[in-house]
């Protein structure tokens, strides 16, 4: 049996366009890792710790004007990009545990293609993201586990994904 654990969250951002087609947007979230008990309904010793998300992120978005008839059909193209760091809630007070999770970086690019169909009526886009975790390396000791050893954690993750909207 293994429970499925949700921290509480708070989110708090501000976001703004200093200039058109540029949107700047900055947040924090809090996530309640403190409450986490394992699938035997007990708190890891020591307890994970409650983190701090910070994210930031930036859009341009802009009207390409293409006249080509190939293009012309783009009516709106926005790019991104952002970066967050989200810290493991694994203390670091004991390094005894077959625990496994680390820091990570995180850093994103993507983009939007807006365009009209039917003379405007309705609005389709598709979206493409890319995101790439960085791993922060730790040492686990693990010196009271029969089974795991000690760890060397670390790496890095790959996440691509793209959406076809259409809006009525």
């Amino acid at each position: 049996s293994i429970v499925g654990f949700q921290p509480q969250q708070l989110t708090i951002g501000l976001a703004g366009e200093p200039i058109k087609g540029l949107s700047l947007a900055v947040d924090v979230t809090w996530k309640e890792y403190s409450e986490y008990v394992t699938y035997l309904d007990v708190k890891p010793i020591p307890p994970f710790e409650d983190t701090f998300v910070p994210r930031f992120g930036v859009e341009y978005a802009f009207d390409p004007g293409f006249s080509s008839r190939w293009l012309e059909w783009m009516a709106l193209i926005s790019v991104r990009a952002g970066y967050y760091f989200e810290p493991t809630p694994v203390s670091t007070a004991n390094k005894s545990h077959n625990i496994f999770d680390t820091d990570q970086d995180v850093v994103s690019t993507g983009f939007q293609i807006d365009f009209p169909f039917m003379q405007g009526r309705i609005l389709n886009s598709i979206e493409a993201y890319f995101q790439y975790h960085i791993l922060r390396d730790r040492h686990i000791e693990n010196d009271e586990d029969d089974y795991f050893g000690p760890a060397d954690l670390g790496g890095h993750v790959i996440n691509v994904g793209a959406t076809i909207t259409t809006r009525f």
